[in-house]
């Protein structure tokens, strides 16, 4: 029994240090700021009729393309969390910018619209990403913006190249949702 709790030790250790120091601070933030948000509060059938929710905690959906349907989308993470005052969403959105982008570079030129939010970025597909993905055409386009007291993220998996105004109903969507609801 002794060797089992070295061992479930080891692995532990291990595994947390392969993630780095910020990494390990967004996951207590996450814990208590992602803790319960409405599901009223995310995208839903309505904005993505070509997906289907495969994946669903309180602060995180994950949409897919399962039958091929859709035209560009092939995956997407619909993400909030909820700050006590929006300057504590707008400090941890600039903190963590790095992270929350996946390390792409920013889209500085993107026409995408944000009415409603604050500090508002648009980002392209990493570095990693396109050494991973790119030969098979496949692309990224994440949103970051902050709404209220809310951080939202919206990162979209595509199968064509990337044209942030192809977007404009999710963002104008997610800003709506959140403030028609009151959480």
């Amino acid at each position: 029994m002794k060797y089992l709790f070295y061992l479930l030790a080891f692995i532990s250790f291990s595994a947390a240090a392969q993630f780095s120091k910020e990494e390990m601070e967004m996951t207590e933030i996450i814990k208590v700021n992602g803790a319960y948000i409405s599901p009223k509060l995310f995208l839903d059938t309505n904005q993505l009729k070509d997906l289907k929710q495969v994946n669903s905690t309180s602060w995180r959906k994950l949409w897919s393309d399962i039958e091929d349907s859709s035209k560009n989308i092939m995956q997407m993470y619909d993400i909030r969390l909820k700050f006590e005052s929006k300057k504590e969403a707008q400090k941890f959105h600039k903190k963590y910018v790095g992270i929350n982008s996946e390390f792409g570079p920013k889209i500085a030129n993107s026409n995408v619209k944000f009415t409603g939010a604050l500090s508002p970025m648009v980002f392209g597909s990493s570095a990693n990403y396109e050494k991973m993905m790119g030969a098979y055409g496949y692309k990224t386009i994440c949103f970051l913006f902050v709404v209220d007291t809310y951080f939202v993220k919206i990162y979209i998996n595509c199968k064509n190249e990337i044209k942030p105004e192809s977007y404009q109903n999710l963002v104008d969507s997610a800003i709506k949702k959140i403030r028609s609801v009151k959480n």
